[in-house]
């Protein structure tokens, strides 16, 4: 959503291959894969994980990443 506005999008993923795919597929410029460094990086962050699929555990090493992010 946030690609098709033109907003550049950072598509992080534990699997770099398959955020690839996806991205590739949707054919939209602004949006890229990456790992989720990389997506952690950004200016705004917006994870999609769900708690029971370890979101805290897979942030948690990310964490200084979040200082003084939306």
């Amino acid at each position: 959503m946030f690609a098709r506005t033109g907003q550049r999008v950072i598509l992080g993923s534990r699997d770099i291959d398959r955020a690839h795919r996806i991205a590739t597929g949707l054919a939209l410029e602004t949006l890229t894969a990456g790992s989720y460094e990389a997506a952690a990086g950004a200016d705004v962050i917006l994870p999609a994980m769900f708690l029971r699929d370890g979101l805290l555990e897979t942030l948690e090493p990310l964490r200084h990443y979040f200082d003084n992010k939306v």
